[in-house]
């Protein structure tokens, strides 16, 4: 099972054409080859790696679609990642900030958690 998704990328008058071979093209290569953007290069290759699938369609603007697989989690899976992957005990914080307010918020969510803290005013008070 897959998700797919469709984002619209204005190029401006021009279509975007990429090379079939775009995933074995280092960015430099695809630049040159294709004009390509850099988000656009890095989004590519982050699809690839989740074994998904793309495609683009120029109609006035270009149309990417992409697809990335799916399972279905069951629900013993998810109650299993809602249980935190670490304790909270035994860990202590530095809290580094100029604003008293800040420092005395993040105090108490760490507090909340059961983390100790500690804090400074500046970096040259922590150390």
């Amino acid at each position: 099972r897959s998700i797919l998704f469709q984002i619209t990328y204005n190029q401006g008058q021009q279509g975007l054409n990429l090379p079939g071979d775009i995933s074995t093209l280092s960015y430099y290569e695809a630049k040159q080859q294709a004009d390509i953007s850099m988000h656009l290069y890095i989004t590519i290759k982050l699809i690839e790696a989740m074994s998904g699938q793309f495609g683009i369609m120029n109609q006035g603007s270009t149309h990417i679609w992409f697809a990335i697989p799916h399972k279905q989690q069951t629900s013993d899976a998810i109650s299993r990642d809602e249980q935190p992957m670490f304790s909270h005990k035994n860990i202590k914080a530095l809290i580094v900030d100029d604003n008293k307010t800040c420092r005395q918020v993040l105090a108490q969510q760490c507090a909340l958690m059961g983390i100790n803290t500690l804090d400074a005013e500046d970096g040259r008070e922590a150390l």
